[in-house]
């Protein structure tokens, strides 16, 4: 029985699947299977079975039904390692090492039930990497910290099979931020691990930035909705909602929209002196103002 089950889930991603693969069989930990889910892809079958290797599961289903239940299908149904680590297939590891560092944290400290590290993604033609240097190098309670935002990238996750379970596995309504969603409700279960060294690159996704913008929004909404106490009791609800009115002004030019959620962060922490203050800055001096406020104030 394998340590580690690194489920890999798919779609049409026939042009990245191989070096993802890759970048799972030159780890120098070796106790793993790969678990591909194939969600319906006409193409991937024979760019997954070339490697021909006894560590891959690969698992084809004619029907897409998204990344969350494809997750959660391989973790139900094939997963049988003790810690359970995700990869989509458009991402790679990075570093050879990741397995190894991740695996040793979670046999050290039985408390800890997710470990996750910095990582890089590509933006523009150009490599940008993602440290949270606020972190504790120690083992931490996340379930504040993770309601401001989702700081986590999933495909450097690894965590325990059976919290995996105990929190119910991701949300299959959820189109988007499906993982948030689940880091939310297992802070509620372990401590959390952070590895300060990027081992994980994220490549853009494909689709159209409108279309995929209004939907994450969407989803952000009913987190926010589903956890309103958790949220407003950490003074993040409006923020976040400053942050879709930032998406929908910038990106999406919904000006209707923008206002609207500006409207309900202001309604929702009218005390806020911060919450004030950086409405009327996106609403009256633009985004990259607001940017730039925004990041001096993450940082008191």
């Amino acid at each position: 029985m394998p340590r580690v089950s690194v489920v890999i889930p798919t779609l049409n991603r026939d042009y990245m699947i191989k070096d993802a693969i890759e970048s799972v069989l030159t780890q120098t930990f070796k106790d793993y299977e790969i678990i591909v889910v194939d969600d319906g892809s006409d193409n991937t079958e024979q760019e997954v079975l070339s490697f021909n290797s006894d560590k891959i599961i690969y698992i084809h289903r004619r029907t897409p039904k998204g990344v969350a239940e494809a997750r959660n299908y391989a973790v139900n149904n094939y997963a049988s390692g003790e810690y359970i680590a995700f990869l989509d297939s458009d991402d790679v590891w990075i570093h050879p090492k990741k397995l190894e560092w991740q695996v040793k944290i979670l046999n050290e400290y039985p408390q800890v039930g997710l470990v996750h590290t910095a990582f890089q993604h590509q933006y523009s033609g150009t490599v940008q990497t993602t440290i949270e240097r606020s972190l504790p190098r120690k083992p931490y309670d996340a379930s504040k910290r993770i309601l401001k935002r989702n700081f986590i990238g999933s495909s450097t996750v690894v965590l325990r099979n059976s919290l995996f379970h105990q929190a119910g596995g991701f949300k299959e309504d959820l189109q988007y931020s499906e993982d948030w969603e689940l880091w939310i409700r297992l802070s509620k279960h372990c401590l959390y691990k952070y590895i300060m060294v990027p081992t994980m690159l994220q490549h853009p996704r494909k689709g159209g930035l409108s279309a995929n913008q209004m939907l994450i929004i969407e989803n952000h909404l009913r987190i926010l909705s589903e956890y309103y106490t958790l949220f407003k009791q950490e003074h993040a609800f409006s923020k976040i909602l400053l942050t879709e009115s930032l998406w929908a002004k910038r990106d999406l030019k919904r000006y209707g929209l923008h206002k609207e959620l500006l409207c309900q962060a202001i309604k929702l922490d009218p005390l806020n002196p911060s919450i004030v203050l950086l409405s009327f800055v996106l609403r009256f001096l633009g985004c990259r103002p607001y940017n730039r406020l925004r990041k001096v104030m993450d940082r008191w």
